[in-house]
């Protein structure tokens, strides 16, 4: 004989057939949380709330794994759903038996408000500890799913969608958009829309597009005096000096002058103290590493200057901290300057400049409102010229490249001095003369 269950009984599994559903969704909503805080592009400021050791420990691991541990948590959050769904159409008779209405919306209510309510939450910066705790499960999660994940990204990547840094893209271009309709309407001027537009590209542009090249350094024998260090100083107004050995290529220190103040302290003749006696220890970097990370390197080694090497080891340039801030706020010039310094740009008309070779084309695209390539390769207009013409041009030369007519103004020593841009009508491959 079939045996009916006892009231307490069937309390019991329904309590138990109400809380699953229950559990899944918070999961599934917590799950959402770590997938918002994994791929949001301020991720670093939302992980603030973290000591320092433990937030720069967190970063590490979670950079290592980010894809796939954001596409781990969208699957769980997928599966929660999916899996109170079926419980709920299972088990809708026993919990409601007279009207399955009541408990489909609730649990709709409560499903919207977690799944919807706790991302949101962590990406305004709050609850981010709580979710993080489940952080630790997520990684032990992502092990199993990994195939899964490996070919969700395959399958993705092979019809073209790059989902992560189309979010990052789309989220600067509509606060690049922001700020220029507020510069339109008067509530924001050209320099502060420059300034966010320039904070934006930050993360984005590496030490090669922001150092000092190496033709435009200031360098001094290793084996010189201290008084031939005063004199460079004095006439090019550098309070650093780059120390070489040999030749630029072999940087050995930099020498500060402030420290000669100290020198004529403690010696009689400080002036022929050798360079190489006084010199610091240099800090290099290579050409590709990122202006965030190197401000911060600078900033935590208390130092201002860094050597820019290239892939084959030899001096590519110089950057210092003002140019790291000079990207941010456009140039700062100090008393020390020379006047002819900054680059030459001239706008004759509003389909024609007059600029400098050094100019670089993301600056001259912003400025001219055209779309010259941003090759990997160059980043200046004179890197662009010389790879189209695969010469060092003449005075004269001139260049059609679209829309967009060079010609080559002055040429001194191999350097492009000065280009006349012209916009015309007529469109065409690129032409030289």
């Amino acid at each position: 004989m079939r045996r009916h269950p006892t009231p307490h009984l069937r309390g019991v599994v329904i309590s138990f057939k109400l809380i699953l559903p229950a559990l899944l969704i918070l999961f599934g909503a917590i799950a959402g949380g770590l997938r918002s805080l994994l791929s949001s592009p301020i991720r670093g400021s939302l992980l603030d709330v973290l000591p320092r050791a433990r937030q720069e420990k967190l970063e590490q691991r979670i950079e290592e794994t980010s894809e796939h541990l954001i596409a781990t948590a969208g699957l769980l959050r997928l599966a929660c759903v999916v899996a109170t769904a079926t419980l709920l159409i299972q088990h809708t008779e026993l919990l409601a038996p007279t009207s399955k209405w009541p408990v489909w919306a609730g649990a709709a209510l409560f499903a919207g408000i977690l799944l919807e309510g706790i991302p949101s939450f962590v990406s305004r910066g709050r609850g981010v500890r709580l979710v993080l705790l489940a952080l630790p499960l997520l990684r032990l999660l992502s092990i199993p799913l990994r195939p899964i994940t490996i070919l969700l990204h395959s399958t993705l990547r092979f019809l073209g969608a790059e989902v992560g840094q189309r979010m990052q893209d789309q989220l600067a271009a509509d606060l690049v958009e922001v700020a220029r309709r507020q510069e339109r309407e008067r509530e924001l001027d050209e320099s502060e829309r420059k300034m966010i537009a320039h904070v934006i590209e930050l993360p984005e542009t590496d030490a090669a597009e922001v150092m000092t090249p190496r033709t435009d350094l200031t360098a001094i024998s290793a084996d010189s005096n201290i008084e031939e260090a005063l004199r460079i100083s004095r006439e090019d107004g550098h309070s650093r000096i780059l120390v070489y050995e040999e030749d630029v290529d072999h940087i050995c220190g930099v020498y500060y002058i402030k420290d000669s103040l100290e020198l004529f302290e403690k010696h009689a003749n400080p002036s022929e103290l050798l360079v190489k006696s006084q010199m610091r220890k240099p800090y290099f970097v290579p050409e590709t590493m990122r202006v965030p990370a190197l401000f911060e390197e600078l900033r935590r080694r208390r130092t201002h200057l860094a050597v820019v090497v290239d892939e084959y080891g030899g001096t590519a340039g110089v950057v210092s901290m003002e140019d790291l801030m000079e990207e941010i706020v456009g140039e700062i010039e100090d008393e020390h300057d020379p006047e002819d310094e900054s680059l030459f740009f001239e706008k004759i008309g509003p389909d024609e400049l007059c600029v400098d070779g050094r100019f670089g084309l993301a600056d001259l695209n912003e400025e001219f409102a055209c779309n010259l390539p941003e090759d990997e390769d160059f980043d200046t207009l004179a890197g662009l010229l010389f790879d189209r013409l695969g010469c060092i041009p003449k005075t004269n030369q001139t260049l059609r490249l679209d829309d967009l007519s060079f010609q080559v103004l002055e040429v001194d020593d191999r350097r492009i001095r000065k280009v006349r841009i012209l916009r015309t009508s007529q469109t065409s491959d690129d032409s030289l003369s």
